[in-house]
């Protein structure tokens, strides 16, 4: 087991993935270098030349809990038997474990980050500006927390499939004369028999990760797909994955049996009622691809409880629940109240006046 950082060639500080200028950043020095000089410096360590990529010996395997020594300051960094990028807890440096993604569990292609920190927080706090409710101190918390940049595995499913649609389907007509009205219906009996393609369809492999969150914030554009190298992980944390393809596959099955039915159904419009008699759906040439797709997160604690947020880092989509302050609920009742009681008052006033 090694782990890994990568170092500006000019300064030797710790490089990270700059996601608003899509290349790897040095903090220190400004500098900025392309994932093709990256890897030609990879090439030059193979080669026995030094470069800006180093590897450390193990310092501890304790089964579930790993420890790395980190390049930059040499502290111990605790790792779960899945991690594949942290941070040193000292030195806040980048560490990447590739051992976590050897040739058996390295992913086909990965989703950089297209939207940054300081624009999560943004929409996170955009949506607080219709809810008075929310708690004070939860803008604070979100300006001045920890909102985490993590690549989930993805497990993505796709195939060439058919749809068959069997229904029994109505047109009602209806009119009227000066006695009667009159109705009319036709019953048709309607087929739909459909070739797709169905591509990457989502399950998410982690199981720190909340299931409906992550299918909350989807789609994600696959069109923006990179094929998978590990100096994107650099400045961000990252996990393998704990569910396997075989114990994926009946979830991305059904979903991909799912999309063809809705998109099949959707064939059928036009009718005033709709009987479904026969649906199939039938697969052939699936395929499976396993990505790392980007996703900010925030936790805020409060009365006692834990309230997370996932934000998709391509497209900036939200998942989670807002708290609510019942202190500030009582307070927007009781003004409301005194200014409904106020208002009686005056009314009161005005009416004595008048029959006085």
């Amino acid at each position: 087991m090694e782990a890994a950082t990568y170092k500006c060639p000019g300064c030797g500080a710790v490089l990270e993935f700059s996601i608003e200028h899509q290349a790897w950043a040095c903090g220190h020095c400004r500098s900025e270098y392309s994932l093709g000089d990256l890897a030609a410096r990879e090439e030059e360590t193979q080669a026995g030349r030094p470069a800006s990529f180093e590897t450390a010996r193990p310092a501890l395997d304790g089964g579930e809990v790993r420890a790395y020594r980190c390049q930059s300051c040499g502290a111990d960094i605790l790792t779960d038997r899945n991690t594949a990028a942290t941070f040193c807890s000292y030195c806040r440096s980048s560490a990447i474990i590739p051992d976590q993604l050897g040739d058996a569990r390295q992913p086909d292609c990965i989703l950089p980050f297209k939207l940054a920190k300081q624009k999560a927080t943004e929409l996170l706090l955009e949506q607080t500006k219709t809810r008075p409710f929310v708690p004070s101190g939860f803008r604070r918390d979100l300006r001045d927390g920890v909102m985490t940049g993590l690549y989930v595995p993805f497990w993505l499913f796709s195939c060439n499939a058919r749809g068959y649609f069997e229904a029994e389907c109505d047109q009602v007509k209806t009119w009227s004369d000066s006695k009667y009205r009159y109705v009319k219906t036709d019953t048709y009996h309607v087929i739909r028999d459909a070739e797709m393609r169905v591509n990457r369809v989502p399950v998410d492999a982690s199981d720190k990760m909340d299931d409906q969150k992550m299918k909350a914030i989807e789609p994600f554009d696959y069109a923006q797909l990179e094929p998978f190298a590990l100096q994107y992980l650099s400045g961000h944390y990252a996990d393998s994955y704990d569910m396997t393809p075989e114990a994926a596959a009946p979830l991305g099955r059904k979903r991909m049996d799912d999309s063809v039915r809705d998109r099949v159904r959707r064939m059928v419009s036009g009718y005033s009622a709709v009987r479904q008699r026969r649906m199939d759906v039938y697969r052939r040439n699936e395929a499976l691809d396993y990505a790392m797709l980007p996703v900010w997160t925030f936790v805020y604690r409060y009365s006692g409880k834990d309230y997370s947020y996932s934000i998709n880092g391509q497209t900036g989509k939200i998942s989670g629940k807002l708290p609510f302050s019942a202190a500030r609920i009582w307070v927007c009742l009781a003004a409301s109240l005194a200014a409904g009681l106020g208002l009686g008052f005056l009314f009161a006033g005005g009416v004595a006046a008048l029959l006085g």
